[in-house]
């Protein structure tokens, strides 16, 4: 009866109470790290170029050739192919400069699809990702934060930005996972 109803209201309350608890926020370095990059020139002309020809049909397309060569990449590959564009390029010897602390770093087109990173993702398309969905799907002007991931040595922040030219339009979105420890996370 009565006191089953009284149990469970008290329920939803503790659960809106925690609700209303601040979230976490990334580390400020993180911010700092994903606001670098999201300056850079190569990474605006990147996506610009891509968006030439970007449509979420083309990625969905894409992606399936991209899950067949995940397991073994072939040297001729699309997954090679990405990897040695001048920016993913960039990207690893930004990854491997920064002791540890760059954990990962993708650029995406308007449509969500993946056109430059560090290594290897596991999928080509990332529209169906909460980095794209909370900044570019949701036409966010600021950064979104999807919380740290805990290594031994700290926490790794995952951070995304949508970038936007001069008059609004976009062009994609940089994720950052990016670990705030001085000599990284292990």
């Amino acid at each position: 009866g009565g006191g089953m109803r009284t149990f469970w209201a008290l329920i939803a309350l503790a659960a809106l109470a925690t609700g209303c608890t601040s979230a976490p926020a990334p580390d400020p370095s993180s911010l700092e790290a994903l606001n670098r990059f999201a300056a850079r020139a190569d990474i605006r002309q990147a996506m610009i170029a891509a968006n030439a020809d970007a449509s979420h049909d083309h990625c969905v397309r894409e992606n399936a050739q991209w899950l067949q060569e995940y397991p073994a990449p072939p040297p001729n590959g699309m997954i090679a192919a990405l990897l040695a564009r001048p920016v993913s390029v960039q990207l690893a010897a930004d990854k491997q400069a920064s002791a540890g602390r760059l954990v990962q770093l993708m650029v995406m087109d308007k449509a969500g699809c993946l056109i430059a990173a560090d290594a290897k993702t596991h999928d080509l398309d990332q529209s169906d990702e909460p980095k794209y969905q909370l900044t570019l799907g949701a036409n966010r002007k600021t950064p979104s934060y999807e919380g740290a991931e805990s290594r031994a040595l700290g926490k790794i922040d995952q951070v995304s930005q949508a970038l936007y030219d001069d008059k609004g339009a976009p062009l994609g979105v940089i994720t950052l996972r990016w670990c705030p420890a001085q000599g990284g996370c292990g």
